[in-house]
């Protein structure tokens, strides 16, 4: 009779074993999907912990397409008749939520600019110089692009200089590519302070602005120091007629730095076809451009820079630089770089017309 009862006693406990087994094996968690309009075929509404879920989402021309499980993003891939992308992942043992989302250009900020900080001497922020990257007083200077016309829609690029600072200026915008190079000319108040730059990225979806890597550079009178970044995105993308492409752009941005003595004063000499000078003019400052129209028998002119030193033990003296423009119908200019007393300069363009 003993043996009987443990026998049973042993089949119920398998029993009750199999039975938990069986309940623990057959709970499910729930899927939750945002952006379900871009899926090409319906998705469960709960799965099994560990079982294999495959997503496929609609191709829409000229677009891209990420998804993410509970903010992870997953690798896609496309079907052999280039039918839908496809994501694949495993079940979690508990409720997750699935994000799927169409695009234009990138699907993560693009390299457009640069932002800089600057620290005194002791290390400390120097507040007038230290602005956001969004301040019209910020030394910054990015690219801000963006998308209009739906549905297809076209880049446009708009620009922000920040304090205008910068000189030497140099930008290109391409269909797969963005250039920027500035030169940042400092005065003797800034001598041994640093220099902090941030790379400026901009979101063009939502036109988000974020700036991350800060580089420092002790700033000093002895050659051009500089800093670059660049960038390289590519996507896989299918046209109208839904054959494949690679959708590319690469940025490159660079900052340089460069010390300057005191500009103090501006001439504009003129002389004629013999060399003989025929005319002498003071330029006084402006604030963004100064126009000069040179007389009927000059021939070419010369624009002759004043600086004058204001540190260090050759303070107080003067040294030139000369500019030659030749007459011709285009005329012809050169950048002043004018000292704003604070360290940085104030870019003022002198264009020479006859």
């Amino acid at each position: 009779m003993k043996k009987i009862f443990a026998s049973l006693s042993s089949v119920c406990i398998m029993l009750l074993s199999f039975g938990l087994a069986a309940c623990k094996q057959e709970k499910q968690y729930t899927l939750t999907v945002y952006g379900e309009d871009l899926l090409y075929e319906n998705l469960n509404a709960k799965y099994k912990a560990g079982e294999e879920v495959t997503v496929k989402t609609k191709i829409r021309p000229y677009e891209g397409v990420k998804a993410s499980l509970d903010t992870e993003y997953l690798v896609k891939t496309k079907s052999s008749q280039d039918e839908y992308w496809q994501f694949t992942f495993t079940m979690p043992a508990h409720n997750a939520l699935l994000d799927i989302t169409s695009y234009k250009g990138f699907d993560e900020p693009i390299l457009y600019g640069f932002n800089i900080t600057f620290n005194d001497k002791n290390g400390d922020a120097i507040e007038a110089l230290s602005k956001p990257v969004n301040s019209s007083e910020a030394i910054a200077d990015y690219a801000v692009i963006y998308w209009e016309d739906e549905p297809f829609g076209h880049k446009v690029v708009s620009s922000n200089e920040g304090a205008n600072v910068f000189a030497d200026s140099k930008s290109k915008m391409g269909n797969g590519a963005y250039e920027l190079e500035d030169t940042l000319y400092f005065t003797y108040e800034l001598l041994d302070c640093v220099a902090c730059v941030e790379w400026v990225y901009v979101d063009e979806v939502t036109q988000q602005i974020y700036s991350y890597g800060d580089v420092g550079f002790k700033l000093d009178a002895v050659g051009i120091s500089s800093t670059q970044k660049e960038q390289n995105l590519s996507d896989d993308r299918y046209n109208g007629q839904m054959k494949p492409y690679e959708e590319k752009f690469d940025s490159f941005v660079k900052i340089n730095f460069a010390y300057l003595d005191y500009l103090t004063g501006v001439k504009i000499l003129e002389y004629n076809a013999s060399n003989e000078l025929i005319k002498s003019a003071s330029i006084d400052k402006a604030e963004a451009e100064i126009t000069y129209v040179a007389g009927g028998n000059c021939a070419y002119v010369v624009i002759e820079e004043e600086y004058t030193v204001k540190s260090g033990d050759n303070a107080g003296e003067t040294h030139h630089e000369r500019t030659l423009i030749n007459k011709s119908d285009l005329g012809g200019g050169r950048l002043l770089k004018y000292p704003r007393g604070d360290g940085l300069i104030s870019p003022v363009y002198l264009s020479v017309k006859w």
